[in-house]
């Protein structure tokens, strides 16, 4: 089964720009390192879906070098390209193992991203996962699959 989203925000740019028309898959998904994700709801009560990219997932360990703009998962440095500024710390504990079925996700525009960082997002729990993101059918010039 899939659904089309239409990204709101700045927060994954410059993978998604806001008002891409976004493809998204649902069936039987689940979450990947890496994957770009679209979130439906949480427990935090944020009201509209949320698009960001699957950092860690459950049973992994995860640490954020905000000195040296690193993310460590399993002990293995990200290569993160598709960053588009510096990541800054949020307000939230970023936990040293992500907990059973949540993960950890954060905006490719790190500055802006409100994402697992913040409180208000926090953890992002699997049954809130709409899909994983997958192609952008508008505009035509963005046409293609997202990565």
């Amino acid at each position: 089964m899939v659904t089309m989203v239409i990204v709101d925000g700045r927060s994954m740019q410059h993978t998604l720009e806001s008002g891409d028309k976004i493809i998204v898959t649902k069936m039987g998904y689940q979450p990947k390192d890496g994957d770009v994700i679209v979130v439906g709801k949480s427990e935090e009560g944020y009201s509209k879906p949320i698009v960001k990219r699957v950092i860690a997932t459950e049973g992994q360990t995860l640490e954020i070098d905000f000195e040296n703009q690193q993310v460590i998962v399993d002990g293995k440095v990200l290569d993160e390209p598709y960053i588009s500024s510096e990541t800054i710390e949020g307000t939230a504990e970023i936990p040293e193992v992500i907990p059973e079925g949540y993960v950890f996700v954060m905006g490719d525009n790190r500055y802006i991203s409100m994402d697992s960082r913040y409180k208000d997002i926090g953890l992002v729990n699997v049954d809130d996962i709409v899909g994983k993101a997958v192609f952008v059918v508008f505009p035509f010039d963005r046409f293609g699959f997202i990565e």
